[in-house]
């Protein structure tokens, strides 16, 4: 049931009317008028009319399980991946649902083969999630002296240049580093990365990317294909507002 989320908030995009940005928004959605949402990024909030959306896709999924269950529902998916793919602009082929980042990451992390000598690398602002995950792989399938972090400071973070020249010291002290992992957008604290410099930079050197956008689809533009990252994962339950949780993965 998970995989209605996001198919409800496509079509509720196709068919609602546009409202002015601001307060007059308030009461599309559930919050409480008292309540100020100032933490939208970590949960998220859907629209009302997504959530009445969900519940018809539910009805629809109780009338006839096996139908749905068999049939219906990888219709909707197929149908979901090409519409979500012209929002982000990628091949639908190149793309899949998840539950949330986590999985995303988990997936990712996991599935690839590492020689005994070659390393992940990491910033210290990266997501918690991301980090314990790290730490977990560490133990389980590498070693801890396969997964190293670089610690940016509050100058190396919003200058690209200083950023990336921190990243290739400890690239050149390693010579094996087969995949690096960053922000698109940060948590603590929030910052919009070059990413796309950033790609380039690595694809040079051979080294794989994965991009954790889980605060972007929504909130900026994306575009996949010109961004051209080997892995790329954002929630979608976040700016844009499907019920929770839901997360793409390219």
């Amino acid at each position: 049931m998970k995989r209605l989320l996001l198919i409800c908030v496509i079509l509720c995009w196709i068919s609602f009317p546009v409202y002015p940005f601001g307060h007059s928004l308030l009461p599309l959605f559930s919050l409480d008028p008292s309540y100020i949402n100032i933490n939208h990024g970590s949960y998220g909030s859907a629209p009302k009319y997504v959530h009445d959306k969900l519940r018809e896709y539910q009805l629809k999924a109780e009338r006839n399980p096996d139908r749905w269950f068999r049939l219906d529902l990888q219709i909707e998916m197929e149908n979901l991946r090409k519409k979500l793919s012209k929002y982000i602009n990628c091949d639908p082929d190149n793309l899949v649902i998840l539950e949330n980042a986590s999985a995303g990451v988990n997936s990712i992390l996991k599935s690839l083969k590492f020689q005994t000598n070659e390393t992940i690398l990491y910033y210290n602002i990266a997501y918690g999630m991301v980090k314990l995950t790290l730490q977990y792989i560490s133990t389980e399938f590498f070693t801890p002296e396969q997964i190293i972090q670089i610690k940016l400071n509050h100058l190396t973070i919003q200058n690209i240049d200083l950023l990336l020249k921190k990243t290739q010291d400890v690239i050149d002290k390693i010579k094996n580093v087969k995949l690096i992992v960053f922000d698109h957008i940060s948590s603590v604290p929030a910052i919009l990365f070059d990413i796309e410099t950033m790609i380039k930079y690595f694809r040079k050197q051979g080294i794989l990317t994965l991009v954790d956008g889980a605060h972007a689809v929504g909130a900026i533009e994306l575009n996949l294909t010109k961004l051209d990252p080997d892995f790329y994962l954002s929630n979608t339950h976040k700016w844009l507002y499907n019920h929770r949780s839901a997360c793409l993965l390219y």
